[in-house]
């Protein structure tokens, strides 16, 4: 069974949240508004430094229009949880950690383009 490190995935999830809101041009005081949360609490979330409810958690996915597991998801893909080590993997999480910079419309565009080349 996979043991994983629960300060790290806090800082993860923290950032994971926080990257969400500035996709959405969000401050922390718009988005705690939005979730019913007190800001300061919501900082503290995104910098890792408090535990988060589920439904705390499920404010924040509802409030930034995802679905909980988006929230998550870096559990999938981020090596410096150690749950890949293959370097397969490894570029699997740097092609997905580039494209979590972009809008969704990028990301279709991107992903027909991959597909595109492999047909190659």
């Amino acid at each position: 069974m996979k043991t994983y490190n629960i300060e790290k995935i806090k800082i993860q999830l923290g950032n994971r949240i926080r990257n969400f809101r500035k996709q959405r041009n969000l401050s922390i005081e718009k988005l705690a508004f939005k979730a019913d949360l007190h800001p300061t609490f919501l900082g503290l979330v995104e910098r890792g430094e408090s535990n988060a409810s589920v439904t705390t958690l499920i404010k924040i996915a509802n409030a930034l229009d995802k679905d909980i597991v988006d929230l998550f998801s870096f559990l999938c893909i981020d090596q410096n949880i150690e749950i890949y080590n293959t370097e397969k993997e490894e570029l699997i999480h740097e092609l997905v950690s580039e494209l979590i910079k972009y809008d969704s419309a990028k990301i279709k565009l991107s992903i027909e383009i991959i597909k595109l080349c492999m047909k190659f």
